[in-house]
């Protein structure tokens, strides 16, 4: 059984225009424990209402929600929405948000928000204090650091903080949504550096939400890439990575400039579908280059083209598709 399993996942929201639906039948897993699930994909591809999901943080105007997610053998879909608050939430799945900035009170000091929840399970205020240093020490921050006020630190400080507020209470999952996409680069890569060292020796497992391909590379074993609220393509990281057999993967990745070699980096033409009026067949049918006939009708679900390697294409599930046009996508 998996770690993590997400099955047929569908979450819609109410909109002036209708029913809105940003996740539409999903499944993805994480295996073992202390294994990381990148999920990557253009703005507004349904990568953060995937998060909500799971977290069970869902909006006012959320319409129909549907699937399953069994953590550690548990159906937590099962659970009433006190059940999981007061024993999954933060204590088996914690969450840091995009935008540090955003994530403390602006007239508090930091480390009492962060202690905030070990206070209220009981922790005496003394102890709360010491676990805060020790977990500012443990992401690389000092104990001053926790009696100043959100706006006396750096980006990167307050994302470190974060970090720590989401290790309060020893989760053995952490959802990571864009934790890096507000700080430069060298911050970004000190993040990414913490969060790879807390992996290894905390065994720590990530769902890693992001649009940066080269970060996912950097810290996930395997990648789901989602698009217009569909999962496209699933599987090892070094095989999505590397082989690429969606045509949507393949764009995405053409698009990383190259240190090495000549290579121009490509891009992704055209515009993400209206999600209030998505094409018919193949959602980046409009978009692909490599577009046949088939691809006017729904796409087959997931089909294999490797070794747990998954793609929803009618390149491998059509045996009238072009030879030169199938090879390319895997090129």
């Amino acid at each position: 059984m998996a770690f993590l399993e997400a099955t047929d996942l569908l979450l819609e929201y109410q909109t002036p225009r209708g029913a809105l639906r940003a996740v539409d039948h999903v499944s993805f897993a994480i295996e073992e424990p202390g294994e990381t699930l990148g999920i990557i994909g253009e703005s507004g591809s349904g990568k953060t209402s995937m998060v909500s999901l799971v977290t069970r943080v869902l909006p006012r105007n959320t319409g129909r929600v549907g699937g399953r997610i069994v953590y550690g053998g548990r159906d937590l879909t099962a659970l009433s929405a006190e059940q999981y608050r007061r024993t999954v939430r933060w204590s088996e799945i914690a969450v840091v948000f995009q935008g540090a900035m955003n994530s403390f009170n602006p007239v508090l000091r930091v480390g009492p928000q962060v202690g905030e929840r070990l206070l209220l399970d009981g922790m005496p205020r003394a102890k709360v204090e010491a676990e805060v240093e020790r977990l500012f020490e443990l992401v690389g921050l000092t104990a001053e650091v926790a009696r100043a006020y959100p706006h006396e630190l750096s980006g990167g400080m307050k994302q470190r903080a974060a970090i720590a507020s989401a290790l309060s209470l020893n989760p053995s999952l952490v959802i990571l949504d864009e934790p890096t996409s507000a700080l430069d680069v060298s911050v970004q890569a000190q993040i990414m550096n913490l969060l790879k060292r807390l992996k290894w020796e905390r065994g720590l497992s990530y769902l890693f939400i992001t649009h940066d391909i080269a970060l996912a590379a950097d810290l996930a074993d395997s990648i789901a890439v989602v698009h217009a609220g569909e999962l496209r393509e699933f599987g090892p990281a070094d095989a999505v990575l590397t082989s690429p057999r969606d045509p949507y993967t393949e764009r995405l990745l053409a698009s990383i400039p190259r240190i090495h070699g000549a290579q121009r980096p490509g891009f992704l033409t055209g515009a993400p579908p209206d999600p209030m009026d998505r094409p018919a067949g193949c959602r980046f049918r409009p978009r692909c280059p490599r577009a046949f006939e088939p691809c006017a009708t729904r796409p087959p679900e997931l089909v294999e083209v490797g070794d747990r390697h998954l793609a929803r294409c009618w390149l491998y599930a059509d045996e009238s598709a072009p030879a030169d046009a199938r090879e390319g996508a895997s090129s």
